[in-house]
């Protein structure tokens, strides 16, 4: 019995013809690797005093999880192919954090550098 989706599946639901981007991650001795995933710019609310609280970036990068052999936090993902439009344009982002989205998925959270 299978615990997911098929790799076609997951291949279709990344696609840059639906909500999909190509991301670029670079790491130590010329680490590359081109992928694709959901970018969320996203925001929280981060309490300072007990009744005051300001909202915060929390930018997010979402993938299948075989994308990502070898990525480690601290690496760098670009996003070349976003438009000025869009959130993240000519933003690079430190990894600060690989967790467990879904089934077969990864959320990276990240720092805008």
């Amino acid at each position: 019995m299978s615990s997911g989706f098929a790799k076609a599946d997951l291949e279709s639901f990344f696609d840059e013809d639906g909500v999909g981007v190509h991301g670029r991650i670079s790491g130590p001795a010329g680490f590359t690797l081109d992928l694709k995933g959901v970018f969320d710019l996203g925001t929280r609310e981060v309490s300072i005093y007990a009744e005051t609280g300001v909202d915060t970036d929390e930018p997010t990068f979402e993938c299948a999880s075989i994308d990502l052999p070898g990525v480690r936090k601290g690496m760098t993902l670009a996003m070349p192919d976003l438009e000025a439009h869009e959130d993240g344009f000519r933003l690079n982002f430190e990894i600060m954090e690989l967790q467990p989205a879904g089934v077969q998925t990864t959320r990276l959270l990240l720092r805008a550098l």
